[in-house]
Formats: C-alpha cells, structure tokens, sequence
C-alpha cells in the first residue's frame, strides 16, 4: 500500500507514466495469482465421488474423483505435493482414467474396486481396494494397491436417479 501511495504521488507530481509501472505490474500478477488460486480451489472443491489412498511410510499417493467426471492426482513426499488432472468414467466397480501411466504409481488405465476380508486374531473384517487391472480384468503384479477412502457411489446415484 506504501508503495502504491508513493507511486501515485511521484506520478501526479512528475506527469511520467512509467512510475505507474511497478504498480501496474504489481496489480496485474497480483490478479493472475488470484484468478488462479480461485480455479485450483474451484477443482478441488467439487463434490467427491470416490476417493482412493495408498500410504507409503514417508510418501503417499491418492486420486479424488470428482462427481463431474474429473480427477486429481495427488503424488507426495516428505510434504511437496504434485498434482495431475484427468476425467475419468465409472462403471460400477471398474474405473476408467484417460491416462496409462501417473508418476510410475498407476501403471494402466484401468483400476477396479474389490472387497477383500482381512483376518484378524479373534475377527475378520471386510476392507475395499483398489486394484490397477489389465484388460482382462487381471490384477497387475507389483502394482500399487490403494485404499478405498470415500465411497460415495450410492449417495450419487441415487440423487441422479430422483431426476
């Protein structure tokens, strides 16, 4: 704001247009900054369909796919993030992604949701995954797995079938 004062004097005391340079500049990236921090919120801020997690001690991998048929990609270690954007199509347990290959963590485009039962001592409880499958519908040896994190299938379904 100082400097914007100043600027503003030294222009009506000197008549010479480039003292508003610096403020002019100043604004217009201060705008861009801004447009594009709305449109990132704007992305992430959509309603979830389903979101999948794989934790890998000191590094983490996850996907939000968004209710309108877009995705993001969330590759991060030791607190640097770095995202990726796609559309996906679901089919009742199979998703679909536009790209073959995410970071060298998702290796096809096809992933498929599964219930596996796991055992404990006095108990066993059922758990979804996300498995990375090939066109077969075969589980891709040494693939990530993924948790399945947030499973709003239903609640979305529904809601587009009342229409």
């Amino acid at each position: 704001m100082w400097s914007l004062f100043t600027d503003i004097k030294h222009f009506r005391s000197e008549k010479k247009i480039f003292l508003l340079l610096p403020v002019g500049l100043s604004i217009v990236f201060g705008s861009i900054v801004l447009i594009w921090n709305v449109q990132i919120n704007t992305t992430f801020d959509k309603p979830t369909l389903v979101r999948i997690f794989y934790d890998g001690d000191y590094n983490g991998t996850g996907i939000d796919f968004k209710t309108d048929g877009s995705y993001i990609f969330n590759n991060s270690s030791l607190g640097l993030s770095e995202y990726r954007y796609g559309t996906y199509k679901i089919n009742d347990n199979t998703i679909v992604i536009d790209q073959k290959n995410l970071e060298k963590v998702v290796l096809t485009n096809k992933l498929e949701i599964r219930t596996d039962t796991v055992a404990y001592l006095d108990h066993s409880v059922a758990h979804k995954y996300v498995y990375q499958i090939d066109k077969s519908g075969e589980i891709l040896v040494n693939a990530t797995i993924f948790r399945l994190i947030v499973d709003n299938r239903n609640k979305y379904f529904v809601i587009n079938k009342k229409h």
